[in-house]
């Protein structure tokens, strides 16, 4: 059985996911404008995606089988000293979060790194 290959079926490559919108701002946009659409974006999930802001990956649980996945993520609350130094809230600040699907949208891609999986990080631009 063959494989069709997008990019000779249609003539343009697969790419951009699921937000095309994204990648036409350019390397020059409002950060906050570009996550309040994203945010707006992925409104149609309602309570089945929560968003977390200002937190860090700090630890994680995989199960064996299958193939390392994601079971828990623990995130640590990130704040701002009055010298603009990054500091960690106290272990009440800390959230254990169980979950299906995690999406890591941190630049660095802090989650794939940390359980040292094999990825892209970094702006697409």
């Amino acid at each position: 059985m063959g494989q069709i290959e997008p990019h000779k079926y249609s003539g343009k490559f697969p790419q951009q996911g699921t937000f095309p919108w994204l990648y036409q701002s350019g390397s020059g946009y409002n950060t906050d404008e570009i996550a309040d659409k994203l945010e707006g974006a992925l409104t149609k999930y309602g309570s089945r995606m929560v968003i977390h802001y200002g937190y860090d990956v700090g630890d994680y649980t995989t199960s064996t089988s299958p193939n390392c996945q994601i079971k828990s993520v623990t995130i640590r609350k990130l704040a701002y000293d009055s010298n603009k130094r990054v500091v960690w809230g106290s272990t009440s600040t800390r959230s254990t979060i169980s979950a299906d699907i995690f999406i890591d949208a941190s630049v660095k891609g802090r989650l794939a790194r940390k359980i040292n999986t094999a990825c892209t990080t970094g702006r697409y631009d």
